[in-house]
């Protein structure tokens, strides 16, 4: 080799020794659709061999984001390959789609064999998971981009569906059940918040263990890789028309719930049938995280949901219990059966308005704490975005607190109806009459968009900015 190359920090012959170490880990991958191409230019597949009739590819791709500097300091890479996985075939998952191979990408600072091979084990071993094939990777060696002892890993997946099987959440309708699917526990995401709130902050030891976790220490809790859910969604949709499908992941609740929910309707989603495991109410506490971020950062032991019609959900769920997740909450396996729930139904949700006054505001929201005013009231509503008022943030009953709040301290509340003033992408100025009572514990609204012109002409009260 070369060794002006070494001296520049490259040393081509540890890259030859770590490809010699990952043979075997690839070779436990092979699919029947696999061609043998470690050593190609590119990866290689034959999708005929799955009978497919109108097959539509969908791809994935994601890293492990900063739960790799857990595994820095923790000095255990043999399952962050996993998480690499699991990122991306759940992605492709929830379209319908099956994985069919993977690719993975690692960076190191330095490349040493023996750590590098204990990446590519946990990778095959979410691809065995997953039952597609690690079909090509790569290996860059960059000194004085990283750290001689950090790395970066990222994965690129494609899984294939018949286009009349593809998940795209037009058949979810009003009534459909909302079934949630437990996580491992943090899986790849809020890991920067983690490690400021319980390393940075509080200065917790990764080697001390907590009866919280079964014993384990707490960097075997934050290193417990991302739930692959593959083998059981698999199973079910082969017994159970599933509509929509939803991956837990970075946004928490908030921003993936709604992204299989077409527009129109909204998740209403019961709080106390969630399993929240120990390391979320640790953070919670020691970081004074509010729940309403910690749902929007993380899955909270959510990490999958499905949608299926309610006279389906008692089906699915048996169907799902006769396949094992992996250990969940305090003690022991617990079957599919015990840990996945019916969060609630869809719904369709009122328009977002004003409350109508301060005396409505305080009856509507009574005896509801913050987070349940958030997740009661929809914690995953779809983007209103011809009210231009909701913006996917906190809620019906939120937004309504929120933007009352602004109009008083605008002095522009008018009885029972108030006024909102936006501009359409085309500048022309419009206005929102909204009208709002409660009923029946909820707060129904009604908003009729009308340009200002009108607004005036109908002789109501300009309000001005």
């Amino acid at each position: 080799m070369s060794d002006k190359y070494r001296e520049a920090g490259v040393d081509l012959e540890a890259g030859y020794e770590s490809v010699r170490l990952i043979k075997s880990h690839v070779a436990r991958t092979k699919t029947m659709g696999a061609i043998d191409s470690i050593g190609a230019f590119g990866g290689m597949f034959d999708l005929s061999r799955y009978g497919f009739k109108e097959p539509v590819l969908v791809s994935g791709t994601d890293g492990v984001g900063t739960k790799l500097m857990i595994a820095f300091e923790a000095d255990k890479h043999d399952t962050i390959g996993i998480d690499a996985v699991a990122m991306c075939v759940n992605d492709v998952l929830v379209q319908g789609a099956a994985p069919m191979f993977f690719l993975d990408y690692i960076a190191v600072g330095k490349n040493h064999p023996q750590v590098i091979e204990q990446i590519v084990k946990g990778v095959a071993d979410g691809c065995v998971q997953a039952e597609c094939a690690l079909i090509g990777g790569e290996t860059a060696e960059m000194p004085d981009m990283y750290d001689v002892s950090h790395y970066d890993i990222a994965g690129f997946c494609v899984g294939a569906v018949d286009k009349c099987n593809l998940l795209d959440g037009q058949k979810i309708a009003e009534g459909n059940v909302l079934i949630g699917l437990p996580s491992s526990g943090c899986h790849s995401n809020g890991f920067s918040l983690i490690r400021k709130v319980l390393l940075k902050d509080a200065k917790l030891d990764l080697h001390e263990r907590y009866d919280a976790f079964d014993g384990k220490t707490l960097g075997e809790e934050l290193l417990t890789p991302t739930k692959i859910y593959v083998k059981a969604i698999k199973h079910l949709l082969g017994k159970v028309d599933i509509k929509g499908m939803s991956h837990i992941t970075g946004g928490g609740f908030y921003e993936n719930i709604p992204r299989c929910i077409p527009d129109g309707l909204c998740a209403k989603i019961e709080k106390s049938a969630l399993r929240i495991p120990p390391i979320f109410t640790m953070l919670r506490r020691m970081g004074n995280v509010s729940e309403h971020d910690m749902f929007n950062t993380y899955n909270m032991g959510t990490g999958m949901t499905l949608i299926a019609a309610k006279e389906d959900a008692d089906r699915a769920i048996a169907a799902l219990k006769e396949k094992t997740f992996a250990k969940f909450g305090h003690k022991g396996h617990m079957s599919v059966g015990d840990a996945i729930y019916r969060i609630q139904s869809l719904t369709i949700p009122a328009k977002y308005n004003i409350i109508r006054s301060e005396a409505s505001l305080r009856e509507a929201l009574a005896g509801l704490d913050e987070v349940e005013r958030d997740i009661e009231a929809n914690v995953a509503v779809r983007d209103m975005h011809e009210l231009m008022l909701y913006h996917e943030l906190h809620g019906m009953l939120a937004t309504a607190r929120l933007t009352f709040t602004s109009a008083l301290q605008r002095k522009e509340s008018r009885g029972s109806h108030y006024r909102e003033d936006y501009t359409e992408t085309d500048g022309e100025h419009w206005n929102v009459w909204l009208k709002s009572s409660f009923k029946d514990g909820k707060i129904v609204v009604e908003a009729e968009p009308i340009p200002l012109e009108k607004f005036e002409r109908y002789g109501l009260d300009v309000l001005p900015r």
